[in-house]
């Protein structure tokens, strides 16, 4: 018994048989290689990873250090933050977890939208500066045109919006980045369900009253891909503003759903 413990002392110890213990040898871990440009399938691998940890950051809760708030942001807008919070207390927006966005036309959302007690309004689309869209993709200052491209705005008397933009974006340029029939779910910071009746719930639709947009999973991210309005990518320092771009953009994707239509 004492000369199998005294083995054991002698192979810990790195003196048994005159070896070295493999526990003191280090490897040799040699300084990395630093591509000085990125080949194709690299700056691919980037993209496909940022995109992959924007959307993990979009499941987390919120007010985690790992969700895509800047928690800042939220201290300094406390009607935000309280949306956010009602949002996940079950206390607002919650008539956005019956829709299923899947597969969906502008009509059959529509009519799951109505069955779950939204009323809604048509509104002009807006291009932006005071223009707004017409159908061949030209702009007009004119939210009346006849030829004006429409937009539905749902509203629940819980806070909950959607709109449908069943048209899209008619922009042969491609200059903006979602341009397909889609549908976005919000969730907004001042309303009150007195003043609904059964036909209308008149709250204010207008982009500054929206907290926060909700993805098609339920989760709630900030509205704008911009740190102005609460957006942290998940990654403290991206190495190049294309990438920058390219997180908010896959934030933008999540909350802008394709609608279902012959385009493809």
């Amino acid at each position: 018994m004492l000369r199998f413990l005294w083995i054991v002392i002698l192979v810990i110890t790195g003196t048994c048989y005159g070896t070295s213990s493999p526990l003191k040898k280090l490897p040799t871990f040699q300084e990395p290689y630093c591509p000085a440009n990125l080949n194709k399938t690299e700056q691919s691998n980037q993209h496909y990873q940022l995109a992959i940890k924007v959307y993990k950051a979009s499941q987390a809760d919120p007010f985690s250090p790992n969700s895509l708030w800047n928690h800042g942001y939220l201290e300094s807008h406390p009607k935000v933050k309280r949306a956010l919070t009602e949002f996940l207390e079950g206390k607002r927006g919650q008539a956005l977890k019956a829709i299923n966005l899947t597969n969906k036309t502008p009509h059959s959302l529509h009519q799951d939208l109505i069955a779950a007690g939204f009323t809604w309004k048509e509104v002009a689309l807006s291009a932006g500066r005071a223009k707004f869209w017409q159908l061949d993709g030209s702009k007009t200052s004119d939210p009346n045109s006849p030829t004006g491209v429409k937009m539905q705005i749902y509203i629940h008397k819980d806070g909950s919006m959607v709109r449908i933009k069943s048209r899209g974006i008619p922009d042969d340029s491609g200059h903006y980045p979602q341009r397909a029939p889609q549908v976005i779910q919000a969730v907004l910071i001042e309303f009150d369900p007195d003043q609904c009746t059964q036909d209308h719930c008149p709250y204010n639709t207008d982009y500054f009253n929206e907290a926060f947009k909700v993805t098609a999973e339920g989760s709630a991210v900030p509205k704008s891909p911009s740190p102005r309005f609460g957006f942290k990518p998940p990654v403290e320092t991206l190495p190049s503003s294309r990438l920058q771009k390219f997180a908010g953009d896959v934030l933008m994707s999540l909350v802008h759903t394709e609608l279902k239509t012959d385009c493809r």
